[in-house]
């Protein structure tokens, strides 16, 4: 299991940042996604695998005004 947003979701082999973020359904775009002490970079998701017991972290762009 992982960590994400505050919820445990399954963790299988060669589980990557890409497959999550493209589960996700957003409407704010993604600034950063980090994966334990890793900041993983937009280019990174698609190859970076996520360790079983990893907490992940998503920070959206928010705008105010």
């Amino acid at each position: 299991m992982i960590t994400l947003k505050g919820g445990q979701i399954p963790w299988h082999e060669n589980l990557t940042v890409g497959e999550i973020m493209n589960k996700m359904v957003e409407d704010t775009p993604i600034l950063i996604v980090r994966v334990n002490d890793t900041i993983v970079k937009r280019k990174q998701w698609d190859t970076f695998k996520i360790p079983d017991g990893s907490k992940v972290d998503v920070y959206y762009a928010v705008a105010g005004g």
